[in-house]
């Protein structure tokens, strides 16, 4: 699989999606448009994130973060985050609510001031 570090400043350019790898997480990981705050902004949407169970909570997410701000100014939308503890976590960490699925089911975005 290829590495996001690699890929993701083409994906960038071009506006693809695909399934990337970062450390040991398996990313989907889309460049397209989606509402926030009101308007239809371009955005790093994470679409599905994978990580074995015994390297969750080791940082993994928060380096991708930190490399994706790096690259890009645009926002990071993480869909569809299933995970309660997860979701607080984001929160702690800058993102806001941007859609919630009946109140289980939530989408979270991070947008960098400029």
């Amino acid at each position: 699989m290829t590495p996001l570090t690699e890929e993701l400043p083409r994906m960038i350019a071009a506006g693809r999606n695909q399934w990337l790898m970062f450390e040991e997480m398996m990313v989907y990981v889309r460049v397209g448009k989606k509402f926030i705050d009101g308007d239809l902004d371009l955005c790093i949407q994470l679409a599905n994130l994978s990580l074995d169970p015994k390297e969750q909570g080791k940082g993994t997410f928060t380096r991708l973060v930190s490399y994706i701000q790096e690259t890009t100014k645009l926002p990071i939308y993480v869909e569809q985050i299933l995970n309660r503890r997860f979701f607080d976590a984001l929160l702690k960490r800058g993102f806001t609510p941007a859609k919630e699925y009946e109140g289980v089911i939530w989408d979270l975005v991070l947008i960098r001031e400029t």
